[in-house]
C-alpha cells in the first residue's frame, strides 16, 4: 500500500505519516516500508496497522502476528522438508528394490553358470583321459624311437671311427708322399743346379774353342782334322 492510499483510506495527514515513517524506519517499520520514485513509500501490512494507531495493543498484535506468520512459515518449511525426506526415502526404498531384482537375477545367472562349469569341468575331465591315453602313446612311441635312435647312433659312431681311421691312414700317407715329393724336388733342385754348372761350362770350352784358329783346330783337334 502506498502513502496516498493509507491517507486516503484513513483520513490521516500525509505529511504525518511522512514524519512517522522517519522516526520508525529504522526501529519498528525496519524492513516493512520501501522506497517507490512515483508514490514515495510502498508499505506492508505491518507498516499499515503501526501508522494506522499509536494503540501499544495494536503494536504488539501486529508483532505477534508476523512472529507467528514466520513460525508457520518455518512449519512449512518444515513440511515440505519432511515430505522431500520421505520422497527420498520412497526413493531409496524403490531403488533398494530393483537393487534386490538385480541381485535375484544375477544369482540365477550365476546359478545356470554354475551347472554350464560343471559339464565344462567333465568335458575337460574326459579331455584329460583322453590326452593321458595320446599321452602313454607317445611315450612308448618316444621310447621305440629313442631305441632306434641309439641303434643309429651306434652304427654311426662305428661308420665314424672307421671314417676316421680312413682318414688317419690317408693322412700319413699324404705325409710320407709329400717327404717324398720334398726330398725329389731337392734332388731336382740339385740337378738343375748340377746340369747348369755343365752348361756354364761347356759354353766356356766353346767360346775358348771358337776363339782357337781354324788351321789349329784341324791339326790338333781330331774332329775337325777329318773335315
Amino acid at each position: 500500500m502506498t502513502v496516498k492510499e493509507l491517507c486516503d483510506n484513513t483520513g490521516m495527514n500525509d505529511k504525518t505519516v511522512y514524519r512517522k515513517i522517519k522516526r520508525l524506519i529504522n526501529t519498528d517499520l525496519a524492513g516493512h516500508v520501501t522506497r517507490n520514485k512515483g508514490d514515495g513509500y510502498i508499505l506492508d501490512e505491518y507498516a499499515v496497522d503501526i501508522l494506522a494507531s499509536d494503540n501499544i495493543k495494536l503494536k504488539a498484535a501486529c508483532y505477534e502476528r508476523d512472529n507467528l506468520k514466520k513460525a508457520l512459515e518455518r512449519s512449512v518449511s518444515f513440511g515440505k522438508e519432511q515430505e522431500r525426506q520421505l520422497c527420498l526415502a520412497l526413493r531409496q526404498e524403490k531403488e533398494k528394490e530393483q537393487e534386490c531384482d538385480k541381485l535375484t537375477k544375477e544369482i540365477w545367472t550365476l546359478s545356470s553358470d554354475n551347472r554350464n562349469l560343471k559339464v565344462q569341468i567333465q568335458n575337460l575331465r574326459d579331455d584329460k583321459d583322453v590326452l593321458r591315453r595320446q599321452s602313454e602313446e607317445m611315450t612308448s612311441l618316444y621310447n621305440a624311437l629313442l631305441e632306434d635312435l641309439k641303434r643309429g647312433k651306434s652304427e654311426y659312431e662305428e661308420f665314424m671311427t672307421q671314417q676316421l681311421d680312413i682318414t688317419k691312414y690317408m693322412k700319413e700317407k699324404c705325409d710320407r708322399t709329400e717327404v717324398k715329393m720334398m726330398e725329389a724336388t731337392a734332388r731336382n733342385d740339385a740337378l738343375e743346379k748340377e746340369t747348369a754348372e755343365k752348361q756354364r761350362e761347356i759354353d766356356r770350352l766353346t767360346a775358348m774353342l771358337d776363339a782357337i784358329p781354324d788351321k789349329y783346330k784341324k791339326k790338333y783337334i781330331p774332329q775337325y782334322m777329318k773335315i
